[in-house]
């Protein structure tokens, strides 16, 4: 059985997933923080970084955590998804918020971990 990951959105900038890309390149795998939510994952962050990362065959770390946990949003680029000043939420509340059928990207996570893009997102 497979699992699946989405990711917050698509990729928006060409330009800075070339970067990213590079960059991974000398860095290697890069972590992503995900929010366990049964047969899929939830990517908190990392758009660019797990598409560079399924470009590259390059399997990512998955710093996962349960829907239940509390994250920090102080340095998190989706704060502007929570106008009201949240500062920490449930991760299951924010999946809950972020998640879309269509601008989600959406990976398949193979046997070996390598990603297989499976819908881009917008």
């Amino acid at each position: 059985m497979h699992r699946y990951l989405m990711s917050i959105h698509g990729v928006k900038s060409k330009e800075h997933l070339e970067k990213v890309t590079e960059e991974m390149r000398e860095l290697g795998a890069p972590i992503i923080r995900v929010v366990d939510c049964g047969d899929t994952y939830f990517a908190l962050e990392g758009t660019h970084r797990l598409r560079a990362a399924c470009l590259l065959g390059i399997t990512p770390t998955l710093d996962v955590v349960g829907e239940q946990d509390q994250v920090d949003l102080t340095w998190m680029d989706i704060r502007d998804n929570f106008p009201d000043g949240t500062v920490a939420m449930p991760a299951g509340e924010i999946v809950a918020a972020l998640r879309d059928p269509y601008g989600n990207g959406s990976y398949r996570i193979n046997d070996d971990g390598l990603l297989e893009l499976v819908q881009a997102g917008i």
